[in-house]
């Protein structure tokens, strides 16, 4: 397929439109269909799986707060959903549907031509993970010196009162305080990931791996050596004999990467489809053209599997920092450059608000002045989109 459309939805949001209790397999085929028509070819459905327990306290940490009134300004506790990257197990979130749902949707998006991405978070699961009590020696595990000297990223868990875990983190921030992390120094942790991937494979075309170059053993000793030790510093890598194995039962199965640093090449050449072009993003805000026009100059192949993006949950919209000239400008380099074509839900209509992954209500936006920014009429006419 070349150049594909990716089209990212915020499930736990989105689906409100078509009624507060709205599951998966309530949503009209004819949305789909309209998708489709508008030349969709895979549907990301962000944040399905079940997250934790007490996943709301922890979304209301203060440091969050002013993120939630930036884009809600009259939001409330009961907006406060959680995240959906802190997840208890790779399973239907019970708001969304039951066991075996997924695979009914599947089914429904192959009847109008259209592919199915799914989250996979392999650096870490919810604080309180059911995996924790019963599969501990997945995780990375520390001692009380560590607790001491840094308990923002150690931890007490609850349901294993005495011993200290991790918290995920990358290197370069705190560490999430809602989520455990994986030690992929253990081959025990590998093996049960791998198993993982292949289950959620089973529901889906594909996956979106959430900050997957945290895996690297490079990146892992950055963040991870001083804890790990001498001993544990011989690290597997996991993405090469995982997605060969993945797609060796799975064939055509796509993988796509949030990546960063610099590092996209080098989790193409370990496998996978498609890998975040976060750096075509920053030189358009940039808006210098000659960086841009080097970037372009990538080999063929790379630049074939770049996800090309303005927006998506982790950014700002792009209409709310730029204006309507260079916005119109970064959209035609975007989306006219080979590489998978990535939109996000909100995007065409012209939203200005990016809303934090925690809550659970979106603002109400006047987008018909924005407009002319939609990529087509059509799309600008679809606001349930």
């Amino acid at each position: 397929m070349s150049n594909p459309v990716l089209y990212q939805i915020n499930t736990r949001v989105w689906r409100k439109r078509f009624g507060a209790n709205t599951q998966l397999l309530d949503v009209p085929q004819t949305y789909w269909q309209q998708l489709a028509h508008l030349g969709v070819d895979f549907v990301w459905l962000m944040g399905v799986w079940q997250t934790g327990p007490n996943v709301h306290r922890y979304a209301l940490a203060p440091e969050l707060l002013g993120g939630y009134t930036k884009a809600l300004p009259d939001w409330q506790p009961q907006d406060v959903i959680g995240s959906p990257y802190a997840i208890d197990a790779y399973e239907l979130h019970s708001d969304l549907g039951k066991k075996g749902d997924l695979l009914q949707l599947k089914a429904r998006l192959h009847a109008v031509g259209l592919r199915l991405i799914l989250d996979f978070v392999p650096n870490h699961f919810h604080a309180e993970t059911r995996w924790l009590r019963e599969r501990p020696d997945v995780f990375l595990e520390a001692d009380e010196a560590w607790l001491a000297r840094d308990a923002s990223t150690y931890y007490r868990p609850p349901t294993l009162p005495g011993r200290v875990f991790a918290h995920g983190k990358d290197p370069y921030f705190t560490a999430w305080q809602d989520t455990l992390q994986v030690n992929y120094a253990a081959p025990a942790a590998q093996e049960f990931m791998q198993s993982q991937l292949l289950q959620i494979a089973g529901y889906c075309d594909g996956v979106r791996c959430d900050m997957a170059m945290l895996l690297l053993p490079k990146v892992i000793r950055q963040t991870w050596g001083s804890v790990l030790g001498a001993e544990q510093q011989q690290i597997a890598d996991f993405w090469p004999n995982t997605i060969q194995t993945v797609k060796q039962q799975y064939p055509g199965f796509q993988l796509l990467a949030e990546v960063y640093w610099d590092l996209e090449w080098e989790l193409q050449q370990q496998g996978f489809d498609y890998t975040y072009d976060k750096r075509l993003l920053d030189r358009l805000h940039e808006g210098q053209v000659q960086p841009i026009r080097e970037h372009l100059w990538a080999d063929a192949t790379f630049q074939q599997r770049s996800a090309r993006f303005l927006e998506n949950h982790d950014e700002d919209r792009f209409l709310a920092t730029q204006h309507e000239a260079r916005t119109k400008a970064a959209a035609m380099i975007t989306y006219t450059t080979p590489g998978l074509r990535f939109f996000y839900q909100g995007q065409w209509e012209g939203r200005a608000k990016r809303l934090p992954v925690q809550l659970g209500r979106e603002p109400q936006e006047q987008t018909a002045a924005n407009e002319n920014y939609a990529v087509t009429n059509a799309m600008a006419n679809l606001p349930q989109l």
